[in-house]
């Protein structure tokens, strides 16, 4: 099984760019550098202050569900590991039906 990391809150970028922090290891073989996730050009970056990986840059007209579909494949083809939301995720200034739509996202990745 490849690394797996859970995601303990989700929230938005100013920019409209979705943020997943990272709460813990699910599986991991190694130790992985997450500041590496950069190197796709997917606008995907590691906030090592905030221990989370940012969307910084929204396209327009783009939905969290996508920004949250380039995040989770961009750190899946650059890192080789995969996040998956905890048991207890604060879904910070989320409306529900956001937080509904980006946690199925999730579940179909």
């Amino acid at each position: 099984m490849n690394a797996a990391y859970y995601v303990d809150q989700v929230s938005c970028l100013i920019t409209g760019g979705i943020c997943c922090r990272v709460g813990g290891v699910l599986t991991a073989d190694d130790r992985i550098s997450f500041q590496f996730v950069y190197r796709g050009a997917a606008s995907i970056y590691w906030n090592d202050e905030l221990y989370r990986f940012e969307d910084r840059y929204n396209r327009a007209g783009e939905d969290l569900e996508e920004s949250c579909r380039r995040l989770l494949a961009s750190v899946k083809g650059e890192l080789g590991c995969e996040l998956w939301l905890g048991d207890e995720v604060d879904w910070t200034d989320l409306a529900t039906d956001t937080r509904e739509a980006v946690a199925e996202v999730f579940r179909k990745l």
